[in-house]
């Protein structure tokens, strides 16, 4: 069973941010949520989300 993580709604705020500014960076979104999700250690389905 997964772990049921909560995270801050600034956390959760900061991560969106730091999607939206980088994805021109990235040929797809998925490429995009999964190189930010590495930064704070997230896993890529909960950025997605």
């Amino acid at each position: 069973m997964a772990k049921d993580t909560r995270y801050t709604p600034e956390f959760k705020a900061k991560a969106v941010r730091l999607l939206a500014e980088s994805r021109s960076s990235y040929s797809s979104e998925t490429n995009a949520i999964s190189a930010v999700a590495k930064d704070p250690g997230i896993a890529p389905e909960s950025l997605r989300r």
